[in-house]
């Protein structure tokens, strides 16, 4: 196809419009070497697919670009476009800025618990979309789109799918793949999607101990939220005795105290008031796997919770009165699930980590403004995020990260949690 044949295409689909569809074949494009793809465009009376290469990419690309995204009467409504943005920035170096209206279907329908494959017609996605508007969670939705969802698929993401770490012993530079909504709980999921790819959430210590920054004269800096979905139930529940709790010292240490009478001068003990006692009772654990688990008798188990019980009563009382229509939980921000009938307790844990992981996504495009040309920012890690700086910057660079990870939340109001970091040459 030439310029000019491809141009009076692009001009029969604006004719078409405003509402085009755009979606990508295969869905992640593996910039990491040589690949083809299809964009694939959808309207009303007319459908559009373009081949890209390693050869044509820019030229079609910026006349897919001044024709479609910069036409601001139009309206894009994408399939997991985040792929576009990081293939673009991959390739070229320059983030790939819009100006017109752009709606990512699939991560408005996750949003509200729906998981279909992408439209195969314009009529589909004219239904599917009306589906989305009428929702009750709709205009939730729009205000986390706006401030979190859209800079995490057209800058954030990109950025960090595209910065890579160096890995000491295949001597390659490896790239991170993020889905946004990937996981039931809102967090972002991570899969092996490229051929030079490697996975933030499941690297074993030794596989941490062998990246490293891309290039020399630089470190890592790692931030993490200091208990972190216990501070979100304290200001979800505003339990002032958990939110006490949570202000100062060890929580895990203080609550190990106030529920056995005994101090917690262990490791092991605060490991069982962590692992075994309050996060997985929060979440539904039964005082028979509790015992089971512990290895104590149950009759310490049942002791234990009820103590838990006494001190915490709007804790519980806030979980257990949580109301679920016809099997769908909406939770804070109006995210929502379907519990298929006898897995309804598993609502406990997504109220309380999806409002978490909307929280940690505000902060990690929050990061993304503030840190500018002091680094760039290589993985987030569900309630972490990873840094690259120069060794000169460190202080100057862990500064503005903490100054913009402990503000507090726009979304959340009154939500400002502590940060620990940590100083590393690799990822260990």
């Amino acid at each position: 196809m030439t310029q000019v044949q491809l141009a009076m295409q692009l001009n029969q689909l604006i004719q078409a419009g405003p509402n085009i569809f755009l979606k990508l074949n295969p869905e992640i494009i593996d910039f990491t070497h040589k690949v083809e793809f299809n964009l694939i465009f959808l309207a009303k009376s007319f459908e559009l697919q373009i081949e890209i290469d390693e050869i044509n990419y820019i030229e079609i690309l910026t006349l897919v670009k001044t024709a479609l995204f910069e036409e601001n009467d139009l309206f894009i409504i994408g399939w997991n476009i985040k792929n576009l943005f990081t293939y673009l920035l991959a390739k070229t170096g320059s983030d790939f800025v819009i100006t017109n209206k752009l709606l990512d279907l699939k991560l408005a329908e996750s949003f509200i618990g729906i998981r279909e494959r992408s439209p195969s017609t314009f009529s589909e996605v004219l239904n599917r979309l009306k589906l989305i508007f009428q929702d009750s969670s709709w205009d939730k939705f729009k205000n986390i789109y706006q401030n979190i969802y859209y800079p995490l698929m057209t800058a954030v993401i990109p950025r960090i799918e595209a910065e890579g770490v160096f890995h000491t012993e295949k001597r390659k530079i490896l790239f991170p793949y993020y889905e946004i909504e990937g996981q039931v709980g809102g967090r972002l999921s991570c899969q092996l999607a490229y051929e030079q790819c490697f996975n933030p959430h499941s690297l074993s210590e030794e596989e941490r101990t062998k990246l490293y920054p891309k290039a020399n004269g630089f470190k890592f800096l790692y931030f993490d939220y200091q208990f972190h979905e216990v501070c979100v139930l304290a200001w979800l529940t505003k339990d002032e005795t958990l939110r006490d709790l949570t202000e100062e010292g060890d929580f895990y240490k203080k609550l190990y105290t106030l529920v056995t009478g005994n101090p917690c001068d262990s490791e092991v003990k605060r490991s069982f008031c962590k692992n075994y006692l309050f996060l997985p009772t929060i979440y539904g654990q039964s005082i028979s796997t509790l015992a089971e688990r512990a290895k104590v008798d149950i009759s310490i188990a049942d002791k234990l919770v009820k103590r838990l019980h006494n001190l915490l009563p709007s804790t519980f009382a806030w979980l257990n009165n949580y109301e679920l229509v016809n099997g769908v939980c909406t939770d804070y921000v109006g995210r929502k699930r379907h519990f298929v009938e006898n897995e309804e307790y598993k609502y406990r844990n997504f109220i309380i980590q999806s409002p978490g992981a909307i929280f940690t996504l505000e902060k990690l495009v929050a990061l993304h403004k503030a840190i500018k040309d002091y680094g760039a920012i290589v993985a987030h890690i569900y309630d972490g995020f990873v840094v690259r700086c120069d060794n000169k910057q460190t202080e100057m660079t862990q500064s503005v990260c903490l100054k913009a990870l402990e503000s507090e939340s726009d979304i959340l109001p009154g939500l400002k949690l502590k940060v620990n970091c940590k100083i590393s040459n690799s990822l260990a």
